[in-house]
């Protein structure tokens, strides 16, 4: 909501800045302070404990002007929020796009490795008597301890 004076929240609720101060240092109303240490009370707030403002034109012309620069500055929050979250979204993009290629190397890598190994198993059983070749299952036991031997 937005953030008004002490003095334009006496005004638009009609009660003395002293009411305000007195609340304040009762904790029943909190109080914010800017960069330059001018104290704000958020309309939400004056709310919840005097309830609705008077229903006076200066009433609403206060709140509206406060909440035009609050919602100036919601506003370049929100855009600076969406433009970080943007570029955040297109760092991942890029990460999954080089994590991808990386896989496909990989596995291109890994087929080829496959096909060197098939060969030289065919070379082996050509070379070496073996009554019959293994079946599929033994082939990959034979090649997995081809592989972890030092021969």
């Amino acid at each position: 909501m937005a953030q008004l004076s002490i003095s334009a929240a006496a005004r638009a609720w009609g009660i003395s800045r002293q009411t305000i101060y007195n609340k304040i240092n009762e904790n029943v109303l909190s109080v914010t302070k800017d960069d330059n240490g001018n104290s704000h009370i958020d309309s939400a707030e004056m709310l919840r404990c005097f309830g609705e403002p008077s229903s006076t034109g200066d009433t609403t012309k206060t709140i509206e002007a406060a909440s035009g620069n609050s919602l100036r500055h919601q506003l370049e929050i929100e855009m600076l929020k969406r433009q970080t979250a943007e570029e955040k979204a297109q760092s991942l993009a890029d990460q999954v796009s080089t994590l991808r290629e990386q896989v496909a190397r990989l596995e291109a890598k890994d087929s080829t490795k496959d096909e060197q190994l098939s060969k030289a198993l065919e070379t082996i059983y050509k070379t070496v008597p073996v009554a019959r070749e293994p079946e599929p299952a033994a082939r990959r036991g034979l090649l997995d301890w081809f592989l972890t031997s030092k021969v």
